[in-house]
């Protein structure tokens, strides 16, 4: 399996926190379609940003950690953090393209779509795009 070829480090993040906010950057994401709120999208890069690179501050992360912990009583179910701080920063990137919306409709429109998507895979099956990519990345830099 190709992530067992990845760098393990001791940090770790509770998969269930991630998936939950996965289904939260759904939503968001859904309700800036709808809405056009640059709001949404600023929201979006400030919570991707702090779960890429200083988890503390996400706001998402937060809120689903208090809900799914202290008041659902769900054990934490840990995964490497550098896979998913891999994913959170293509989720940065893709939510600065969405930004582009009163300059580039079309690819906004393109990237919020494939948010979207690698969201619902994320919430709903645990199936995390960055994660594989991030799998690929290192296998592929252990080759050469």
């Amino acid at each position: 399996m190709l992530i067992k070829t990845c760098p393990i480090g001791k940090d770790l993040v509770d998969e269930n926190v991630s998936r939950a906010v996965a289904l939260w950057v759904v939503g968001l994401s859904l309700a800036f379609l709808v809405s056009g709120n640059m709001l949404i999208v600023a929201f979006l890069i400030f919570d991707f940003a702090a779960r890429a690179f200083c988890l503390k501050f996400s706001l998402l992360a937060h809120l689903n950690r208090t809900i799914l912990h202290s008041i659902l009583k769900l054990k934490p179910k840990p995964y490497n953090a550098a896979p998913k701080k891999f994913a959170a920063k293509l989720g940065l990137i893709f939510s600065i393209i969405m930004a582009s919306l009163p300059f580039a409709p079309a690819i906004a429109l393109i990237s919020a779509v494939f948010l979207i998507f690698a969201a619902l895979l994320e919430g709903f099956f645990g199936v995390c795009i960055g994660c594989i990519l991030y799998s690929l990345l290192c296998s592929y830099k252990q080759t050469n």
